[in-house]
């Protein structure tokens, strides 16, 4: 099993943004098979936040360097979580008590025979699932503050209570 890069890309609030967040993951439609081996994306039903994980195999930034990996994905003007960057402990935390609040799970993989580019697939599957579910709570809100963030942006709604 290749071994890969991951770079998650905060979404939020998510349910009634998927289309445009499908805008601002358009510098990533032109990645094929060699540069986004897999997609995985997550939801927060109570906090209305997605993550969309890319899965950037290991040979491709050992080619061109995690750094140009990262700049490529911050052309989205989504903050991210890079988990390699972090100390052991921030990526613990980081799973153990962040990503494992998340109630959806979508994985996808790159398929030459499917018209959508993966990371829009990843978000078109969420928001099936997303619509099944209750309205987010209202007055809660995703939290940053304690999210080792890469990128310039923070989400709409970076703190508890508004």
């Amino acid at each position: 099993m290749a071994l890969t890069y991951d770079i998650f890309l905060i979404l939020c609030p998510f349910r009634d943004n998927v289309a445009e967040f499908q805008i601002l993951v358009r510098p990533l439609t032109d990645l094929g098979r060699r540069h986004l081996i897999g997609a995985d994306g997550f939801y927060n039903a109570t906090l209305d936040t997605a993550l969309l994980c890319l899965h950037f195999p290991e040979a491709l930034v050992e080619h061109w360097g995690a750094k140009i990996i990262n700049l490529f994905a911050q052309r989205t003007g989504l903050p991210m979580v890079i988990p390699s960057e972090l100390s052991p402990r921030q990526r613990r935390r980081f799973f153990l008590e962040h990503v494992s609040g998340y109630d959806t799970y979508v994985q996808q993989y790159w398929d030459r025979d499917e018209a959508l580019p993966l990371p829009t697939r990843v978000l078109e599957h969420l928001r099936e699932h997303v619509s099944t579910l209750p309205a987010p709570m209202p007055g809660v809100f995703f939290d940053t503050r304690n999210l080792p963030l890469f990128g310039t942006q923070r989400p709409r709604t970076a703190t508890l209570g508004g």
